[in-house]
């Protein structure tokens, strides 16, 4: 099944592919001072050619992360997310959002990439051996992996792994239904 992982911003959003025997790190990148509308065009129009184009059956995103400095920027997160959501929705793709925290316990641990995305890199490097260009293509890969570690976990699980893996399962039966029409 080809899935698109996403880890969105308005400046930078990384991108994993994982489609038939090939995967993929792309990066979609805008100007800092370009306006909202110019850089929800431009993430939505790249996004939608990714999808159509590689018959993507799954998307995958991080959840809202809250804790940025900047009220602007929470703005914008909210709004780039609501762009994506409403592609997917659109292209009637099932789409999973994992929280960053569920995500980051899982793959990376506590390695902070604030201030020190080349330690950052590194590390995720040394764990997937995989040269990511910047710390989004690492993260949006990161959220791919996570949602596999979900799907392969038996026993105890947080509420929100809890979540993810029935998301993920129940879009599963969803595209085999399709398929089997």
């Amino acid at each position: 099944m080809n899935i698109i992982s996403i880890d969105f911003s308005k400046k930078n959003t990384g991108v994993f592919l994982k489609l038939s025997g090939q995967e993929m790190l792309l990066s979609i990148s805008n100007s800092k001072n370009d306006p909202i509308e110019k850089a929800l065009e431009k993430i939505f129009m790249s996004l939608h050619s990714m999808v159509t184009d590689n018959n993507i059956k799954l998307g995958i995103m991080e959840g809202y992360a809250f804790n940025v400095k900047h009220m602007t920027s929470v703005a914008a997160l909210g709004e780039v997310g609501g762009c994506i959501k409403m592609l997917f929705g659109m292209l009637k793709v099932p789409l999973v959002t994992v929280p960053v925290a569920t995500w980051k316990m899982l793959t990376i641990g506590k390695i902070k990439k604030s201030g020190n995305e080349k330690r950052y890199l590194e590390t995720a490097k040394k764990i997937y051996g995989k040269d990511f260009s910047d710390t989004d293509q690492a993260d949006a890969y990161m959220i791919y992996k996570a949602t596999q570690i979900i799907l392969k976990k038996t026993g105890a699980m947080t509420p929100a792994m809890i979540e993810i893996k029935g998301k993920i399962l129940e879009a599963w039966g969803k595209i085999k239904e399709k398929e089997s029409v």
